[in-house]
């Protein structure tokens, strides 16, 4: 009797023990995937619990809960950019998983995925796609080739192909999961339009802007079709497309169709959800690309506001908000803001996705952009070195990010005269993208623009000309006649003319980008005044003085408008305004210019750079000539 009682205990003890557990599971499983402050808030009482359910009462969870608890953890701590934490409990998932299940159970499927995902949130790229590999293998195995999961392993290997750069891999994938989906779901299910969003994203990240417009209005249409309006795919799919304008320079399409998905999200899911705040986030940055900085700061400063409610400091959109905020400022000279800004997301990434991550090298990159504006050279180098290390090492030796730290730190040599380091890098840089996107596309425009500008820098422009013209057909073919690349281009190309004394090139070309600017972005913006200015040094060359002065004052009035008073480019229009004044032997009005030059200078890059010591020889000058016109004859 006595050996009856002890079992029925047992039985009821086993039974308390697996209620709790599978409670606990529950929990875990109601954990969001991409959980904000409140809601981390709300279920960290729970966590101990669920910790107590993952690490000793596997054995009381039935097959079907087994995986929530981790699955929940993992949740929790990515919401707090915690992804080391997160991935610690990934990998317990699939050894706990694999121990008491086989292979054709789809707890190790989905368990193979997780701990995937995990490895790509932290830039652990070479890990994550063996695992998607095979839980592609074993879905297929599990499901057959027509199945959700399925489709969901295909999609998310391309995309792992995808932020490799693995292009070619990725897109078959991408059309495969597409394919499955429409045949399983219809046209119009929301599964369908995320595939045709992901082609779009690879289209676009390729430069194929014209084939990634289709998926895109077609997404569009059946998610407004099919999922109504305010559905938040239907909004994805609107901010997705407007992203796209924004990369075409169709700045004014672009601005319709984010705020009109801005009000959407706004409408549908409050203030301070995180997609609201991307929405803030692609807003302010499009108004950044049009000269807008204090719109754009307006915006980031309300987001700001938004992160402090609804998210934490670590949380992706927060460590970006940080870092465009800190772009804003660097645009505008402000140094000093813009630096402080960038230690802080290096040091918030680091202690979140670890030293080793793109989005570190990324970080590192802007940092030392803002070093090299600054004339910091010694310290902008090892930076883009490192930055240059870390993407080779992460992405491989052929990824487009590894042509872009090329191309960086070859434009750090030029500044500082390192011609011949520059030229190498230059053409590595050239070599990697021919290799990698074909010898028609926007980045081999960027790798020849650049080996122009080199040669532009050293006077050779019988080789820098070339350049600029095939840079600028290549412009054309990717961007149409009117974008902002390819004023850039076209700017470059009449500088080459105008220093070679050819004024009959030099100025339809200026006037040329000059208008295709203020078309692009309207009468007040940075390139606009760039383009004013350099037309106003031909009409100096040519003795057009009336000219000249006119287009410089207004070029010095949109600096100062949009930069402010102290930035590098007003001292820039200044020592212009210096030049022509001095052909005019207006001597006092040259000094005056190049004194107020002289203090920016000095204030923004310190007294031994060299554009400050430029601006002060020029003063010298100034002052020695005045000097010579105020004696009188003999």
């Amino acid at each position: 009797m006595p050996l009856l009682v002890a079992s029925k205990q047992n039985t009821e003890a086993f039974q308390l023990k697996q209620s709790f557990a599978t409670t606990i599971a529950t929990i875990a499983r109601r954990i969001p995937n991409s959980p904000t402050s409140a809601q981390l808030t709300t279920v960290t009482l729970e966590i101990p619990h669920i910790v107590e359910a993952a690490t000793y009462c596997p054995d009381w969870l039935q097959d079907d809960d087994l995986i929530w608890p981790f699955v929940g953890l993992g949740r929790f701590y990515t919401g707090q950019g915690a992804y080391a934490i997160a991935l610690t409990w990934q990998k317990q998932c699939l050894s706990v998983v694999r121990d008491r299940l086989n292979d054709s159970h789809p707890a190790v499927s989905t368990s193979l995925n997780n701990l995937a995902a995990a490895y790509t949130l932290q830039g652990r790229y070479a890990e994550a796609e063996p695992l998607f590999i095979e839980d592609l293998r074993l879905s297929q195995q599990i499901f057959g080739a027509a199945h959700a999961n399925v489709a969901t392993s295909l999609n998310n290997l391309a995309e792992v192909h995808r932020l490799q750069g693995h292009y070619a891999e990725a897109e078959p994938l991408f059309f495969q999961a597409l394919e499955v989906r429409k045949h399983l779901f219809g046209e119009e299910h929301p599964e369908v339009i995320q595939s045709l969003n992901n082609l779009a994203a690879l289209y676009a990240e390729q430069g194929r802007y014209t084939e990634a417009e289709p998926p895109l209005t077609e997404a569009l249409s059946l998610s407004e079709q099919g999922l109504g309006q305010s559905h938040p795919l239907a909004i994805a799919t609107l901010n997705n497309l407007a992203e796209l304008y924004r990369f075409q320079g169709r700045y004014g399409e672009a601005e319709t169709v984010f705020q009109t998905a801005l009000k959407q999200r706004q409408h549908v899911l409050g203030e301070t959800h995180p997609e609201v705040i991307q929405s803030f986030i692609n807003l302010a940055a499009l108004y950044e690309s049009q000269g807008r900085y204090a719109e754009a700061e307006a915006l980031y400063a309300q987001v700001s506001e938004l992160i402090k409610q609804g998210l934490r400091e670590t949380h992706p959109l927060a460590i970006a908000t940080l870092n465009n905020l800190a772009n804003l400022y660097q645009a505008q000279g402000r140094y000093t803001e813009a630096e402080s800004q960038l230690l802080q997301v290096l040091k918030l990434l680091q202690s979140t996705v670890g030293e080793t991550h793109p989005h570190v090298a990324i970080s590192l990159n802007n940092l030392a952009g803002v070093y090299r504006d600054q004339g910091r050279y010694n310290e902008a180098e090892p930076l883009y070195l490192e930055a240059l290390r870390l993407r080779q090492q992460i992405l491989g030796q052929t990824h487009p990010d590894v042509a872009v730290s090329l191309n960086n730190l070859g434009r750090l040599y030029v500044i500082q005269g390192h011609y011949a380091e520059a030229e190498s890098l230059y053409n590595q840089a050239l070599t990697l993208n021919e290799q990698f996107f074909g010898k028609i596309h926007p980045e081999i425009a960027t790798s020849l623009n650049n080996l122009a500008e080199l040669y532009h820098s050293q006077q050779h422009y019988s080789e820098a000309e070339p350049l600029y013209k095939r840079a600028l057909e290549l412009t054309q073919q990717a961007w149409g006649e009117t974008h902002p690349e390819v004023a850039i281009v076209l700017h470059n190309l009449a500088e080459v003319y105008r220093l070679q004394g050819n004024h009959a090139e030099a100025e339809p070309f200026h006037t040329r980008a000059l208008e295709m600017r203020r078309q692009i972005f309207g009468e007040v913006h940075p390139d606009v005044a760039d383009s004013l200015s350099h037309l106003a040094l031909g009409y100096i060359d040519q003795g057009h003085y009336v000219q000249a002065e006119d287009l410089l004052i207004q070029a010095m009035a949109i600096r100062q408008q949009i930069l402010g008073k102290r930035h590098p480019d007003v001292a820039q229009s200044f020592n212009s305004l210096a030049v022509l004044y001095c052909a005019q032997s207006r001597y006092s009005e040259a000094e005056s210019c190049l004194v107020q030059a002289l203090a920016i200078a000095e204030s923004q890059f310190g007294i031994a750079h060299s554009h400050t010591a430029t601006i002060r020889k020029n003063l010298e000058n100034v002052r020695s000539r005045k000097s010579r016109s105020l004696k009188p004859e003999a």
